[in-house]
């Protein structure tokens, strides 16, 4: 048996289908003033009036596109339908059809609303489509394509001109690269991210530091991103490989603008931050390179693999050297019991730390050992003076190749071939000599400087990090030795004082025989 429709359902159906609601939107507002959708707003109401329709809801998408080609949501729109099926109102108004839609695929959406809620779409300037009908579909479906195709072409446009820009060595617009500011156009270096920039390459390069240890010191100094965000390893990983700031635009142009770093540092710089899968990062997500001892200078002096740092919430970080990282080894062997592998060694890294310090400190003033380290740099002083000699040969016969190719003694092949064999070597020889000079000593760099190393506890990780292999080659830790107790307890009638001078006493006799420095001889 059919249900009636009672008389106050046929009065909010008829009271529905004299409502009306509004949409605008504008592509690209630049201004922020949305003066284009206020300028459809106030036609679409003149044209709800002259069809003596109630407008009872606004929906606005403002600087929004709504081409194939934007990815960009549209909420007003999204809200508007929603609204549109619970029956709030039975018209939509729109200035024109490409104001609603550029897209066939949203006009079937469209249709289908009209066929199954009865929404009627009318327009200020486009005309009114019958989507009762199958020409009046058709002619929808048309200008649907003709709009969408319109889009496309506007994007095409804009794509080939910002390329052209991008080739042309012009900044192709958009935001800025954090370490420049746009004006007039073109891209200027922006003073205070330039020096957070200049900062963070110097400490990755020089300083030995991590994104990690940079970010967490940032935030530490309240330093956020452009928009007042804490900085991200991933935010500043992408600033730093960014091209842009060696002047470098996407299409591989150089010196496009005023250059913050030069291309040798930005290649040295994306080099060193390049991922590496022979990193490990163990199951608590502890990464080695955001401890000083951390990255391999520390080994287990059972099997000689790196000692990785474990930390947990709480507790002091230790070194250790672990099974599931450095694998099976004769000197760990499987306990018969457990399965487990036995002998691996763990130590404080604080301790550690403290203990390697005090030892550097003191090697600097073993100035026998610095003096036979020069003498060594004297010998191989020599030995750089005849690489030196050889690498000034090769470079006259390379000259001498390239003239008798301009003089039509040698062939283009021949001279590049003959050419291409010197280069290589003379790039051999010079990293030869680079390799015979080396850096400067460690002790003339840290022995006159006490006030520096003074204030060791305010050095950030990476500084120390460096420090140490300014001047330790490898750190070899061993077992607990025999006859020293791991644990130490306060003896009867013994002051505190007296327990902490005994316990750390013991502490220090366990690191002195457990730790081998193999110092650095170059």
């Amino acid at each position: 048996m059919a249900r009636g429709i009672s008389t106050a359902s046929r009065q909010t159906t008829a009271s529905a289908s004299r409502h009306a609601a509004i949409y605008t939107r504008i592509s690209d507002d630049k201004e922020g003033l949305a003066l284009g959708v206020q300028r459809q707003r106030e036609d679409c109401l003149a044209k709800a009036e002259a069809l003596g329709l109630a407008v009872v809801a606004d929906f606005e998408d403002n600087d929004t596109s709504a081409s194939t080609r934007s990815r960009k949501r549209r909420p007003g729109y999204e809200d508007m339908l929603s609204r549109a099926r619970g029956g709030e109102f039975s018209t939509i108004i729109a200035y024109s059809n490409s104001r609603i839609t550029r897209r066939p695929r949203e006009l079937e959406d469209l249709i289908t609303l009209f066929e199954r809620h009865g929404t009627v779409i009318r327009t200020v300037v486009s005309g009114d489509d019958n989507l009762a009908t199958a020409d009046g579909r058709m002619v929808a479906r048309i200008k649907a394509a003709v709009d969408a195709a319109e889009a496309e072409r506007v994007g095409e446009r804009v794509e080939r001109s910002a390329r052209q820009r991008v080739e042309s060595g012009r900044w192709h617009g958009g935001v800025p690269p954090f370490g420049y500011r746009k004006e007039d156009k073109q891209l200027h270096v922006d003073e205070a991210e330039s020096k957070l920039v200049l900062e963070a390459v110097t400490r990755v390069l020089d300083q030995d530091d991590t994104l990690y240890g940079i970010v967490r010191d940032w935030s530490a100094r309240g330093v956020t991103t452009r928009r007042g965000s804490a900085w991200r390893r991933s935010v500043l990983h992408k600033v730093l490989t960014n091209p842009a700031l060696a002047g470098i635009n996407s299409a591989g142009v150089e010196n496009c603008w005023e250059a913050i770093i030069d291309k040798q540092t930005h290649e040295r710089l994306t080099d060193r931050l390049a991922p590496d899968s022979s990193r490990r990062t163990n199951p608590l997500g502890v990464k080695s390179s955001k401890h000083v001892l951390g990255g391999g200078i520390v080994v287990c002096g059972a099997c000689e693999k790196p000692l990785y740092p474990v930390a947990r919430k709480g507790v002091p970080t230790k070194l250790v050297c672990r099974a599931f990282v450095n694998g099976d080894h004769p000197n760990h062997p499987r306990g018969e019991a457990t399965g487990l592998s036995t002998g691996r060694v763990s130590i404080d890294a604080e301790a550690l730390e403290a203990h390697l310090y005090a030892e550097s400190v003191k090697h600097l003033d073993d100035l026998p050992f610095w003096d036979a380290v020069k003498r060594k740099r004297e010998t191989d002083d020599i030995d750089a003076k005849a690489l030196r000699d050889t690498r000034e040969t090769r470079k006259g016969e390379r000259d001498r190749a390239a003239r008798a190719f301009i003089a039509g003694i040698m062939s283009e092949r021949d001279a590049q071939a003959e050419v291409s064999r010197l280069d290589a070597e003379i790039a051999s020889l010079t990293q030869r000599i680079d390799a015979r000079h080396g850096g400067p000593l460690a002790v003339d760099v840290w022995a006159h400087r006490r006030d520096v190393l003074a204030a060791w506890e305010h050095w950030t990780v990476g500084e120390r990090r460096l420090f140490f292999r300014d001047l330790i080659s490898r750190v070899v830790i061993g077992p607990w030795p025999e006859g020293i107790p791991t644990t130490t307890l306060p003896k009867k009638s013994e002051t505190a004082e007296a327990f902490r001078a005994r316990r750390d006493g013991i502490a220090s006799d366990a690191m002195k025989a457990r730790v081998i420095i193999d110092w650095r001889k170059d």
